[in-house]
């Protein structure tokens, strides 16, 4: 005999593991976007770097430190948001434009959403990252004997950066993927909110017809089939 509660329970088994394996599914997913926006953002900083750079040139022969600080942000804020916007657009973003009536060459209003938050999430875990480096960089001097070269002190620090490399890079993917995941939860509990008020949206009370107010010709016709009765009933 098939005890019921053995089945009920092995199923609720399987329906636990499936639901387990499918959040594992959506967390990894999560840690590979985190890993696909740390490519874009090695892009990032190499092309900051380069205006950073050419920046600080110019700025330095024209005498003219608004010249750096504009590079500056450029190189921070527009650039990446634009680069994140038109890689999203190229390859997910630009299917939607077949039927638009902006040009091809206009990333979408999703595309710039994407790049904005991606730009972001980017820009919290560098910002993290370094504020750990630095403190990381003033304890290792802090620590240096008086009379060690710069030239050795430089060795060590590269060193030592060499060894926390793989660190860093770990903790700027937990901080993305930790972020990557707060955004679609919210994400999704945007999209459940806008179902339930959808759902839940009142339906447009039914028009209610009055009815047609006798007129004269009405109350003729009634004495009439009154008439016609009575004949009926006394002859």
């Amino acid at each position: 005999m098939i005890d019921l509660n053995t089945v009920l329970g092995y199923n609720y088994e399987v329906v636990a593991i499936g639901e387990n394996m499918k959040r594992f599914f959506i967390i990894f997913l999560d840690f590979l976007n985190a890993v696909w926006l740390l490519s874009l953002t090695g892009v990032w900083i190499a092309i900051a770097r380069t205006i950073i750079n050419f920046s600080t040139i110019i700025s330095y022969l024209s005498n003219n430190i608004y010249i750096f600080l504009g590079a500056l942000f450029v190189a921070i804020v527009v650039i990446p948001i634009i680069f994140f916007t038109y890689v999203h657009y190229l390859f997910w973003g630009i299917w939607e434009k077949r039927n638009s009536k902006f040009p091809v060459w206009l990333a979408t209003m999703p595309s710039w959403d994407e790049g904005t938050w991606q730009w972001s999430i980017a820009f919290t875990a560098n910002a993290g990252i370094a504020v750990l480096m630095g403190i990381i960089i003033f304890f290792f001097y802090s620590n240096l004997p008086p009379d060690l070269s710069n030239y050795e002190a430089k060795s060590q620090l590269e060193s030592l950066g060499e060894k926390i490399i793989p660190f860093l890079i770990i903790l700027w993917l937990f901080i993305a993927t930790s972020m990557l995941k707060g955004k679609r939860k919210w994400a999704e509990r945007k999209m459940k909110k806008k179902i339930q008020n959808q759902t839940l949206k009142p339906s447009a009370p039914s028009e209610v017809k009055l009815p047609r107010p006798s007129t004269v010709d009405d109350e003729i016709d009634r004495l009439k089939i009154q008439i016609e009765d009575d004949k009926k009933k006394n002859p």
